[in-house]
């Protein structure tokens, strides 16, 4: 699946012209904790001057939608600290969220002199967090960290956004579900942007928004279901583009579908798999 990440670096993105060239998804920079050039250094805990423009133009463009926070925490406090920041800033696009929440893990001059083990627990900090306030976690890392700055499997559990460029076939690292293998240019963006490579389903995502807008309290019962109906993968991820509001979780599938049919985002699912190749199955 065909993917992209992108900050306030790419500039003012034609989102409609990224999704006519193909590109599914995006991973999308809302925060940072610190400052690294000399014009954002005296920042602390800052939001990506880009983020809210590229959050709607994706969505709206109908690509599904990751988030990202760049990590500077040296101490399990800063991380804390970082993660709940990020937290506030997407909150008020949970709803166009499909994706992970993930943490950036890459900076020389804040993360260099912390150990294998205090890194690690840095970055656990963070994601417990993020996990905590209702949001699927994600590592952004790449070959050196696995290999060097982590503990040997302390991530294993995890699922990775792994950084590995100028290579036929990324590094094997268990749970990679996304490969970001270069850089170049796509349709709508002026500049470069980062190239990326998805292996997940989209169907599972849009099950990890449901639980985590509060439409289902099971996601583990629509992971095993999924399948079961036909069609129901697309339907559940075009259900989970067009949702508003949500009211108490249901525990299972029928009842998440029954909500769905009565609110008016979805019509019957039989009406929906006959006509599955329309668009007039769901009113937004």
């Amino acid at each position: 699946m065909k993917g992209i990440d992108v900050s306030t670096l790419q500039g003012t993105i034609d989102w409609a012209k990224v999704a006519v060239s193909g590109v599914k998804f995006a991973m999308i920079k809302a925060t940072q904790g610190r400052g690294e050039g000399i014009a954002t250094r005296h920042l602390k805990r800052f939001t990506d001057g880009k983020f809210k423009k590229n959050i709607i133009g994706a969505h709206n463009a109908g690509i599904a939608c990751g988030v990202y926070h760049y990590m500077t925490a040296q101490t399990v406090a800063q991380a804390r600290e970082e993660a709940l920041y990020f937290c506030s800033i997407i909150t008020p696009y949970r709803e166009y969220i499909s994706l992970w929440a993930a943490v950036d893990v890459e900076s020389s001059m804040y993360l260099a002199k912390l150990g294998r083990y205090e890194l690690a627990k840095v970055v656990r900090e963070f994601m417990d967090t993020v996990e905590a306030n209702g949001y699927k976690p994600m590592l952004y890392t790449n070959p050196n960290y696995i290999t060097y700055r982590f503990p040997a499997g302390a991530f294993d559990r995890d699922e990775i956004w792994l950084a590995h460029y100028d290579v036929k076939k990324p590094m094997q690292v268990p749970n990679t579900e996304i490969w970001q293998y270069g850089v170049g240019k796509v349709e709508g963006i002026k500049g470069d942007c980062d190239l990326d490579e998805g292996y997940f389903n989209e169907a599972l995502c849009a099950i990890a928004k449901f639980a985590a807008l509060g439409i289902i309290n099971t996601p583990e019962y629509w992971y095993k279901h999924y399948t079961d109906v036909q069609y129901l993968d697309l339907l559940l991820v075009r259900s989970a583009n067009c949702i508003k509001k949500v009211g108490a979780p249901c525990a299972t599938l029928d009842e998440a579908l029954a909500k769905l049919v009565k609110r008016g985002i979805i019509n019957t699912p039989e009406y929906w798999q006959k006509n599955a190749g329309r668009v007039q199955y769901c009113r937004s």
